[in-house]
Formats: structure tokens, sequence, C-alpha cells
């Protein structure tokens, strides 16, 4: 199957608007009847994985939102249609948690189940989201990852050679020290 190239994946660019219905709501006190949106039965609308190596803050009417960049997939289950993209916005249960992991990360890996489920808000629905068993939120080891497939896991530290120093009572005491730089400066 063909993957779809998109810019940024979010729920509505994977599954696209998700469909309500309208029901008939009594209030307990006044027994008056209003319609209300509702979502029938939850609904898996993605899995959503990928590597976060940064993110920015965008607004909307919707207020603020984290929009993540790095490399990521997310798969329609009812159709399996593959989508991929250099963004993605995921929904405010992980937004905050996968912002934190960049914080103190140079990037983050995540695999994620989005489901849609009834509630009673001006939508009809709330997002849920679940962790793919076996796939936790972590930090990303970008920068080691290359400097494994580098060869060099880490730079050689200075050569030290051992040095006597005088101590107070004349004796001297073996310390430490650095050797002076052999390469030119330009």
């Amino acid at each position: 199957m063909s993957e779809n190239l998109l810019n940024k994946l979010t729920v509505k660019s994977v599954y696209g608007p998700i469909r309500t219905i309208l029901v008939d709501v009594t209030d307990p006190v006044t027994k008056e009847v209003t319609q209300q949106k509702s979502l029938e039965k939850d609904l898996h609308v993605m899995r959503i994985y990928g590597q976060a190596t940064g993110y920015r803050i965008a607004t909307s009417n919707y207020g603020d939102t984290s929009v993540f960049k790095g490399i990521f997939k997310a798969v329609r289950p009812d159709t399996g249609e593959i989508f991929t993209a250099g963004e993605c916005c995921l929904p405010t249960s992980v937004e905050h948690q996968l912002a934190a992991i960049l914080h103190q990360a140079d990037g983050a890996e995540f695999a994620f189940d989005v489901w849609v489920v009834p509630a009673k808000n001006a939508y009809g629905y709330e997002h849920r989201v679940k962790s793919v068993p076996g796939v936790d939120a972590k930090p990303a080891p970008v920068i080691e990852a290359l400097e494994h497939k580098m060869g060099m896991r880490q730079l050689e530290a200075p050569k030290t050679e051992q040095r006597p120093e005088p101590t107070e009572a004349g004796e001297s005491e073996t310390t430490e020290t650095a050797k002076p730089a052999t390469g030119k400066r330009r």
C-alpha cells in the first residue's frame, strides 16, 4: 500500500471529520428538552508513531497547541491507509508529556493509539490516548545513534602525565596534569 505524504498529521488529516449524531437531552430540573451532539460509540481513529526532535507553539481559535517536528507515521485502522509527515499534532493529554521529554533530551520516541469517545461537551466526544503495548514515550538518543553510526561514541579524553609536585616538607607528590596541545592555531 502506498503512503500518503502530508504536511502535518492530525486526527482530521488522517481520519477526517468525526461524525456525531444529535440526541435529545432532558434537563432534570426544568424538564426542558434540548438536542446535543453525541458520538454513538468509541472510535479508534489512528495509530501514530515516530520520533519528535522539537516543537513549536501554534495559536488558533481553539487555543495554543504544540506542533511536533520530526519523522512521523500514522495508520488509519479501518482502512489501513498510511500517512507520513514531518509535523504532527497530538491530543492535549500526551502533548505536554512529550514536550517535557523534549526539554530534557534531543528527541523523543512514541507510539500511541488515538480514540474518540462520547463526552458531554460541545463536540459530543473527547480524545483518549493509549500507549501502544511495549512502546512508552521516552527520550530518543538521537546524538548517540549518530555517533554510533560514525564509529565514535566519545572523543578521547586528553592524555595525562605524572609530574612530581613539591610539598611543604620538600617531598614530591604525584599529581595529574594535562599534556599541552601540540597543534598549531590558525
